[in-house]
Parts: C-alpha cells; structure tokens; sequence
C-alpha cells in the first residue's frame, strides 16, 4: 500500500489547488509522491486493534464515498461529522434523527407493521427538513451550505429488538434477507418523501436531475425511485444514514443502530458516571 502526497515542489501549484482532493489534484496534472510503501496487513492489523483498543482510528474511503455521494457534481465530500457515520463537504452540516424500529411490529401477527413504518418515516423528512429553516448556525458559510443543498440524514435504530420481536435470528440468511427487505423499503418510502416535499416545497436549490441520478448511489436505487426523482425533483440532496445511536439507543433502551445485542446487561461509561 502506497502512502502518498502531493509533490509540495512546485510551492505556487500546490498552495493554488491542493484542497485535500487526491483524485482532482491528479486530473489537474498535479504529482504525487510516494512517502513509503506499507504492507495492507501491517496497516490492517494496526486499525484493528486501535480499533479494539479505543475505537479509534475512524476509516473512511473517501474516494469511495465521492464516487457515490448525490452532491458529487458541486460538493465533493472532504470529512465525516465527529461520530463517523456521515460524509460531508465543506461547511456542510449533520442533520441526522432516528426512528425506533422496535415500535414497529405488531406482535399479534408478529408482522412488521409497514403502514405505520411509511407514516412515521414521512413525518420525519419532514422533520428534518423543517429543522433546516429553524436552526441557529454558527457561521454564515454552513447556513450557505445547508440552504444550498437541504442535507438530511434519516436512520435508525432498534433493528436487532425488532427481530427478536419477529422471531428472525440476527445473521442468519432468513434475517439478512429480511433486513434487505426492511431497508429497500425505509429507502424507498424516504426518497418518496422527499420528492413529494419538491412537489410541494421545491427542489434543493443545487439540484440538477441529470447530474443527480449519476451519483453512484442513485444508479443503485429502484426504478421508482428514479423516475420520481426525474419527474418530481428531490427536497434534500442525501436523505439516509446509519449513525452508531449509543446513545440515544440506551436512551429509550433499545438496541443500538444496527447492531445485535452483544450481552443483556453491561456497565456504560460516560461524563455522568458508570451505570
């Protein structure tokens, strides 16, 4: 693995558009150098038990994360908000909320109740689109940035309770499928949200359908989705992510973001103290 960076040699080049973008500072005819050649193992290992050890480093591909990013034709992604789970551009801002899929199964038929899954995820895009326009910013650059491109981050937390609930076991092929099932539909029903909210309310001011549908994530989206988003627009350039909820999960004790349930009872430590 070969860690590299830019050729600092000519000073006025990189001062003028290094900007952190590897990808569009090679396409600018800018040089790289290579600091030195690592094994993938060694780097591997060293992660993982960092990781292991105190949960740290975070790993983001950012090259990745640009090829399918909705904004990539106006803001490329340059940074995570602090907790990892969202990419960001510059001044961009995270607006994330969370449902509580243990709410959702009707116990009696031990069925998902997906009506009012569709409900409560059309109130929260809503929600956090409505949060754009009443929250304070800090600086004048994130309110810039936010009202250019509406960024929201809906997600969820609860999934392994809901699957005791359902008698679906965590892992299993049944359970992944189920799973697979379960987020094409919270997928779907937001982007319908959303593109009912341009009919209503207008597109995010940066959008541009062509450009839009390019990103690598919408390429992956159903039919639909698409077509809705050509025809109708769409009110915020991201809609989905999946944040940790550790603490919002212990909060209104359930299990937290997508994870199982590692054990029944555990001591949680925090600025408060342990429980």
């Amino acid at each position: 693995w070969e860690l590299i960076f830019p050729d600092m040699t000519d000073k006025a080049f990189y001062d003028a558009h290094w900007d952190g973008n590897i990808d569009k500072w090679q396409k600018l005819g800018g040089q790289t150098v290579v600091y030195k050649t690592v094994r993938a193992k060694t780097i591997w290992d060293s992660i993982i038990h960092s990781a292991w050890a105190s949960a740290e480093p975070g790993l983001f591909f950012i090259d990745r994360a640009n090829q399918s990013s909705n904004s990539h034709y106006f803001a490329p992604l340059i940074c995570t908000n602090p907790c990892g789970e969202q990419p960001l551009p510059a001044w961009a801002v995270c607006n994330l909320g969370a449902i509580n899929l243990s709410r959702f199964v009707d116990e009696t038929e031990q069925v998902v109740a997906w009506d009012l899954l569709k409900t409560s995820i059309h109130y929260a895009v809503r929600f956090l689109d409505n949060v754009i326009d009443t929250t304070p910013y800090f600086f004048e650059q994130n309110h810039e940035q936010q009202a250019k491109e509406r960024r929201v981050g809906l997600n969820t937390m609860g999934l392994a309770e809901m699957m005791i609930r359902l008698g679906q076991k965590y892992g299993s092929p049944a359970g992944n499928k189920f799973v697979d099932k379960l987020y094409e539909f919270i997928a779907t029903e937001t982007y319908r949200a959303s593109t009912d909210l341009a009919v209503e309310k207008g597109a995010f001011p940066a959008f541009r359908a062509t450009e839009f549908l390019k990103s690598g994530y919408m390429k992956t989206m159903p039919k639909p989705v698409r077509e809705w988003v050509k025809s109708k627009g769409v009110r915020n350039v991201t809609l989905l992510t999946q944040a940790p909820n550790g603490t919002i999960g212990t909060m209104v004790g359930t299990s937290t973001g997508i994870e199982p349930f590692y054990s029944w009872t555990y001591h949680r430590k925090s600025r408060l103290g342990i429980h």
